[in-house]
């Protein structure tokens, strides 16, 4: 613990480091800011932030409860596969949602939200990939669909509804 205490701050610029050397230069910064504590196995060592340094507060900021702002955020996790569009929820309130789109399928799709003024849409999304897509949602019914070649994919199916209902 002594000899802990007794390391300098280490700052580093990441920027002119290489990637193996930035990795020591954060394992270093962490063990200087860091204090040994008892492990609960013999011939191991266990780090604890010292209380006050700047690796205990990113430590604190990354382990606090999300903020009010992503609290009211939703997430709708949708399924895409060949010729239909699945929403684990299709009712939600208003305000921030988050759209999780899984391509479930064997071929590309793209997921694309219209409705009140609103037409927002991802890249094409590879088979068993995963794109987040963030709107914010007025009260009103919005159309999911996938409007690859030329419509043809929203023809066939891949279409859905997504009920956003006024908080009461």
């Amino acid at each position: 613990m002594a000899l802990l205490s007794m390391l300098p701050p280490v700052t580093l610029d990441a920027r002119r480091l290489t990637r193996s050397c930035c990795l020591a230069a954060f394992t270093a910064t962490a063990l200087a800011s860091a204090v040994a504590c008892r492990s609960p196995q013999p011939g191991y060592l266990a780090v604890a932030p010292r209380s006050g340094s700047d690796y205990a507060r990113q430590i604190e900021v990354l382990s606090t409860p999300v903020g009010a702002e992503r609290a009211l955020e939703r997430i709708v996790n949708v399924e895409l596969s060949e010729w239909k569009i699945s929403l684990a929820n299709a009712d939600v309130s208003p305000g921030a949602v988050t759209l999780q789109v899984h391509n479930g399928g064997t071929i590309a799709h793209v997921f694309e939200i219209e409705g009140a003024g609103i037409e927002r849409r991802t890249r094409p999304i590879a088979p068993d990939s995963t794109i987040a897509l963030t709107v914010n949602l007025e009260p009103k019914t919005y159309e999911i669909y996938c409007p690859l070649a030329s419509g043809m994919h929203k023809k066939m199916g891949m279409v859905a509804k997504l009920a956003v209902r006024a908080e009461k």
